[in-house]
């Protein structure tokens, strides 16, 4: 069973802002770049970004990944319901639907 933590997860942060989120690598090896997911309810307790997951990731890519294409997958509108506050043991709703990095449900850190 595929675990998260192989896939190099990271917390999405921002100024004054800690657990957003998560970013990961593509899960199908389809993608360079990573996907986004963004929580409901965030790890620091706040309210989920209110932005479009594009707008929010594009501010906060390397300038020169803007330059060329946007390899990241960003979330949409979408925000997830978060279970737990590490990768070991995180759940997520709904599943995460990646297009071709693939559509998997996160529980208890696999799927």
């Amino acid at each position: 069973m595929p675990r998260l933590v192989d896939f190099d997860p990271q917390w999405i942060d921002a100024p004054g802002r800690k657990g957003l989120g998560l970013t990961m690598k593509c899960t199908t090896g389809h993608c360079t770049g990573r996907l986004w997911v963004l929580f409901a309810n965030p790890l620091d307790g706040e309210e989920p970004v209110a932005d479009d997951c594009f707008s929010f990731m594009y501010d906060r890519l390397d300038p020169e990944q803007q330059e060329g294409p946007v390899y990241d997958r960003p979330c949409g509108k979408t925000r997830w319901q978060r279970t737990n506050d590490t990768f070991e043991i995180l759940s997520l709703t709904p599943s995460v639907n990646a297009h071709q990095c693939g559509h998997f449900t996160i529980t208890n850190g696999g799927w």
